[in-house]
């Protein structure tokens, strides 16, 4: 019988909670609204996280390739025969030449599969590799600036050399990585066996061994060696990626459970406050439902089960949007790995919205179970302030009776208020750092410190071998070529060096290490300013003592390593570190050349290294006449040109553009989920006014009826709703910029010092007002319109 009874009860509990949410439209869009907000942002993020980080270990597992030089084409099919190798990438490398601004133009050849391995740095946006002799496959930057209105199938014209060709475009490249100074283009193999200087076994290829992300160093070394001395090839590998697979820890989603957090507080106090108005509603149906023998465990499953029903339909709306927004931010396909991650984060962004519902009908649920049949008949949605006899006696004003209202139910207000100003603070926060930033005050901090508009330096073709060192093109004759410029002012030599080195830690090459020179000549190198940036150790006294970088991890002061310097090894002892990002600065965004090791002159100029050799000049920065830079910017170009081909230029603005359009994604990207937050604030404050309107339109038709007028009613709503705005923006200027001038401190010292000074983002909060403002004035029309479609007599017997 006690079986019976429970399931029936169950059955009239939920026939109950069905007609309940058939009566509660206006509750119910508001709280899906809300669900669905909540889960799209957590589901986002997570996925989001989870995506860009298996990207990354996808990269880092199918990266890793030896690459074998001086190869032909029997070679080739040789190792591609090989049981242990996977994939063979093969390039050939063309040569590189200047055009009439000076860029450089880089051809080579390249198969599909070492296509795939270059997919970091580029990969074909429309069309296939070049297959014909005419055939060529032409950067993006290069078609936007040179041919803009060229498409897949048209002619080209290229001065290369001495010798003008013409080519068929058959694909166009897109660069992940800008390099303004460098275009890169592709030929077919037919075209490169046919030009002058073409070698046989010129080829160099890039073998992938199979399941290398499960070999140990040793393993790869053993089959690289092996298959080299079996063909005679020379070889080089890197240990960069190799065994970089690392499993995910909760520092990865720090992001994403601060997110949640931030959503959870936002989406109860939603919901919460959403539920409580609707319960205060129809408090006097639950005492009607109490007085028929409904008990409080009743009434607690027919609320709870109105809860568990929004929930599954807001929630696999929100978490669907937000898992393809959160998959399309990562960047990866829909493969077995992800789809298994994004279900097992979509499990738990339903988990955390249950969760986050449950708590939010918590409260508003014993309200309705605890109150008492008699109570409920006498009950009203709203809880008058006792009122003292001087307040009794003011006037009865529209201000008056909006002050009235705000203070019926406080705890409703400040649920209001909290919401408003907790998504306005983050809207404050995020707006601010866009605003603060400034990506010129980085440019001259981080790359010309000096206050130049150029810094023109070796490129790689001058870096990597040591003999081209000799043929240095940053001479006097050409610093005197360009201080000869109208509108250059000074030429400032910054850095010098003696090319790359290598030198092998923990049993790890580091490779293409850049060895600068300690110089009294150059700005950024000479002891005074290195010592000013030591952070630990001492100044080098000997040639065989050096510096190091603070960027190289694993060598201590006082350890002895062996650098390797055209084919020498070097044993030299580390004496001091210091601060990498002020002393051998990169060369802009788009090269990587930190300074990583300093040595003396004592040890540049010994026959151990380059004793015939006095010019180690790499970088220089060049002071221009602000009024004068057009000229000075196609003079130097030409200049450039007239040097040997391993010069390359970075300029001032190219510089900023780039910072600029690097932060504006990630402020922008913070900004647009403070706005999306702010959202939850807007639901909540749609939902109050509205639920105000049909609690209050009994006394709203007695006020009518002794004669206010649609005016006056008009005048106590917008009052109403412009309190809500003016204390909820105080609260978020009270907090909002302490945290922000704190948080760009913080940042700008991060990333250099004086480059974030606070901003009040002035745009931005008047949409924050604007948007709140015309809200209450649609709301507040609204609820006239709706007031007035309705007999005074009808609304004033409406005892429900």
């Amino acid at each position: 019988m006690d079986r019976i009874l429970r399931i029936n009860s169950k059955k009239i509990v939920k026939r109950l909670a069905n007609s309940s949410l058939k009566t509660e439209r206006r509750r119910n869009i508001m709280v899906i609204i809300s669900i669905i907000l909540a889960t799209f942002l957590i589901s986002m993020c997570g996925v989001g996280i989870f995506a860009s980080s298996q990207r990354q270990k996808v990269l880092s597992e199918d990266t890793f390739e030896v690459m074998y030089r001086n190869v032909d084409k029997n070679s080739i099919k040789l190792l591609r025969k090989q049981s242990e190798i996977e994939r063979v990438g093969v390039t050939y490398s063309w040569g590189t030449w200047k055009n009439s601004d000076g860029k450089s133009m880089a051809f080579s050849y390249m198969d599909e599969d070492a296509l795939y391995i270059s997919r970091k740095q580029f990969h074909i946006e429309q069309g296939k590799l070049p297959s014909k002799k005419n055939e060529i496959a032409v950067s993006e930057q290069y078609l936007k600036k040179y041919a803009p209105d060229s498409k897949i199938g048209d002619k080209i014209s290229m001065d290369v050399g001495n010798e003008t060709h013409n080519f068929l475009i058959s694909a166009i490249l897109k660069f992940e990585n800008r390099d303004n100074n460098t275009y890169i283009f592709l030929v077919g193999d037919q075209f490169i066996t046919q030009q002058k200087g073409y070698q046989e076994n010129g080829y160099q290829v890039y073998a992938h061994f199979r399941n290398v992300n499960m070999m140990s160093k040793e393993d790869v070394e053993k089959i690289a060696s092996s298959i080299s001395q079996e063909y005679h090839l020379d070889y080089e590998y890197s240990f960069l990626y190799l065994n970089s697979k690392r499993n995910q820890s909760i520092i990865d989603y720090i992001p994403f459970i601060l997110l949640a957090v931030v959503v959870l507080i936002a989406g109860i106090t939603v919901i919460q406050s959403i539920f409580r108005i609707s319960i205060s509603e129809k408090i006097r149906y639950y005492g009607q439902l109490r007085t028929v023998g409904a008990t409080q465990k009743q009434i607690k499953e027919i609320v709870k089960k109105e809860g568990e029903k929004l929930t599954f339909i807001g929630m696999p709306i929100g978490i669907l949007l937000g898992d393809f927004f959160g998959m399309l931010i990562g960047g990866v396909k829909a493969e077995p790995e992800v789809i298994i991650g994004t279900l097992v984060i979509s499990v738990c962004v339903a988990i955390i919205c249950m969760i986050m519902v449950r708590c939010s009908i918590r409260k508003p649920v014993k309200i309705a179970a605890n109150t008492l049949p008699l109570e409920a008949i006498r009950f009203v949605p709203f809880k008058n302030e006792d009122l003292n006899r001087k307040k009794f006696r003011q006037r009865i004003t529209p201000s008056n009776i909006a002050k009235i209202n705000l203070g019926r139910d406080k705890k409703r207000t400040i649920s209001t208020i909290f919401s408003l100003a907790f998504g306005g603070i983050l809207l404050l926060v995020s707006a601010s750092l866009l605003v603060s930033y400034s990506a010129e005050s980085q440019v001259k901090t981080k790359v010309f410190a000096n206050g130049g508009k150029f810094r023109i330096y070796l490129n790689d073709e001058h870096l990597k071998v040591a003999e081209q060192i000799k043929e240095n093109p940053l001479n006097e004759e050409l610093r005197q070529k360009i201080l000869a410029i109208d509108g250059v002012e000074s030429v400032i030599k910054l850095r010098n060096t003696i090319g790359e080195v290598s030198f092998v830690v923990n049993g790890v090459e580091n490779e293409g290490i850049l060895c600068d020179v300690i110089s009294e000549d150059s700005k950024e190198e000479n002891s005074a300013f290195i010592k000013e940036h030591l952070i630990s150790g001492k100044f080098p006294c000997s040639k065989s003592e050096i510096l190091i970088s603070d960027t190289i991890e694993f060598i201590s002061i006082g350890e002895t390593i062996n650098i390797t310097y055209n084919d020498r090894k070097i044993p030299v002892t580390v004496t001091g570190i210091y601060d990498g990002s002020y002393i051998g600065t990169s060369n802009g965004t788009s090269v990587a050349d930190d300074s990583y090791i300093l040595i003396t002159e004592e040890l540049a100029d010994t026959g151990t290294m380059l004793s015939d050799i006095k010019n180690y000049s790499y970088t220089w920065e060049i002071l221009v006449d602000s009024k004068k830079i057009q000229n000075v910017t196609g003079n130097l170009a030409n200049c450039i040109k007239t040097a040997l081909s391993g010069v390359s230029i970075c300029s001032f603005e190219e510089e900023v553009e780039y910072f600029e359009n690097q932060m504006k994604l990630l402020f922008g990207g913070i900004q647009a989920i403070s706005w999306l937050i702010f959202a939850f604030g807007v639901v909540n404050l749609i939902n109050m006014t509205l639920s105000n309107q049909i609690s209050r339109k009994k006394e709203i038709a007695v006020m009518r009826s002794i004669g206010l007028t649609n005016s006056q009613l008009y005048h106590i709503f917008i009052i109403e709703g412009i309190s809500y705005i003016v204390v909820s923006f105080t609260i978020i200027l009270l907090i909002g910029i302490p945290i922000s001038v704190l948080l760009c401190k913080y940042l700008g010292n991060l990333l250099g010092g004086g480059i974030m000074i606070y901003k009040f983002p002035m745009t931005e909060m008047l949409m924050y007002i604007l948007v709140l403002v015309v809200l209450e004035f649609i709301l507040a029309a609204w609820c006239i319109s709706n007031a007035q479609k309705h007999s005074l007599v009808s609304q004033i017997s409406d005892i429900d």
